[in-house]
């Protein structure tokens, strides 16, 4: 709302970050020897992170709002330890918001409140990378492949 006098509005900030890298090296040699590393992450690596957060604008003035505050839902899941011994890694997930299904005058989604999404992988592991090696060799009596 813009008027002569005053000024008021609803202000949604919307925010998607990743902080992803892969680091490694593939070999090939002549065809008989495939040697393959890939770097694991140093601790954590954000894959995903959403959120969002409400302002009310008033004149110039910004002032942050929790919107919906009852029944805000919190739900963490990560991969569990056997993909942690395996791998040494873990992937964890978290979403919060609001659950405003209870409320029969309350706003639909996304208006309900601030929300989060974030997806990371953390490292549970003392490795530093993983490591592929593939031979092939051949002569007349026989043909041996090798994978390590």
């Amino acid at each position: 709302v813009d008027a002569m006098v005053s000024r008021a509005a609803l202000h949604v900030t919307g925010t998607l970050h990743s902080s992803t890298a892969l680091k490694g090296r593939v070999d090939l040699d002549r065809g008989r020897v495939l040697s393959v590393q890939i770097d694991v992450p140093e601790e954590k690596m954000d894959i995903l992170d959403i959120s969002s957060e409400f302002a009310i604008v008033h004149n110039t003035v910004e002032k942050k709002q929790a919107m919906i505050t009852d029944n805000r839902q919190t739900v963490k899941v990560c991969s569990g330890d056997l993909l942690g011994r395996v791998t040494g890694l873990e992937v964890c997930g978290e979403l919060q918001y609001p659950n405003a299904s209870t409320q029969a005058s309350g706003p639909y989604f996304p208006l309900t409140g601030p929300t989060k999404l974030s997806l990371a992988l953390y490292k549970r592991d003392s490795l530093t990378s993983y490591k592929l090696l593939a031979k092939r060799v051949e002569n007349k009596k026989q043909s041996v492949a090798q994978l390590s």
